[in-house]
């Protein structure tokens, strides 16, 4: 027996194989989304990585990734709530000595309780999600590393309090984002002269994806030096 086989039955616990199924014989996941109510996308993808499977379904099936980010955050909010214990309080007070280590106990727990989140409009959320928006824009990550279990695990771990969106946010706010840079750029530029264009093309090894560069040289009035943007 291959280990293919072998392995084929073990438990998956990504929401993600809701569309999904396993073909073993072929080493290969196949899409089963429908399309237009009847039509099953039957898209096969080699392996079984739920991250690929993931990446699939934003591409070309939206309105299920939206689905599976809302099952995925359901999944994690019921999980966290499951990992809270409560402990009793004594009914008759402790004594002096008692109520100060117990003092203590409390404010140790309020440090380290996994429960409590930055409200979404505090300051404290805001710098943060501006700091993550900033760190996509400057690395040129995809949007769904925030999707990624691995990267949830690790901003969790670094601070718990922030509760991180998932990729459908991000994308909202990277678009205004642009927007905003966009009209920044389009005034700074409305006052520059003597403009100078280059379009650079090139294509990804494999030709599977091309791509256009546009940079601008220009002399600026306001501060008076040559500007160079790319885009």
């Amino acid at each position: 027996m291959s280990l293919s086989k072998l392995f084929a039955g073990r438990k998956r616990n990504s929401s993600v194989w809701k569309w999904f199924k396993y073909d073993a014989s072929s080493d290969k996941s196949v899409c089963l989304v429908l399309l237009d109510g009847e039509k099953v996308c039957n898209t096969k993808l080699c392996g079984k990585n739920p991250t690929n499977l993931k990446l699939h379904l934003a591409r070309n099936h939206k309105s299920v990734h939206v689905e599976l980010e809302e099952s995925e955050l359901k999944k994690l909010s019921e999980k966290k709530q499951t990992g809270i214990k409560r402990k009793a309080v004594d009914e008759n007070g402790p004594t002096l000595l008692e109520s100060s280590s117990n003092q203590n106990q409390t404010l140790i727990q309020c440090i380290n309780r996994r429960n409590t989140a930055w409200p979404i409009n505090s300051h404290e959320h805001k710098i943060r999600l501006n700091s993550l928006i900033q760190m996509i824009i400057a690395t040129c990550n995809p949007v769904t590393l925030v999707d990624n279990a691995s990267f949830r695990k690790l901003v969790n771990t670094l601070d718990y309090k922030f509760s991180l969106p998932a990729s459908a946010k991000i994308t909202s706010l990277l678009n205004e984002e642009f927007t905003v840079l966009t009209r920044k750029l389009r005034d700074f530029i409305s006052e520059g002269r003597r403009f100078t264009i280059c379009l650079d093309g090139w294509t990804k090894k494999g030709l599977t994806a091309s791509f256009l560069g546009i940079s601008v040289c220009f002399f600026s009035l306001q501060i008076r030096k040559t500007n160079t943007y790319s885009a």
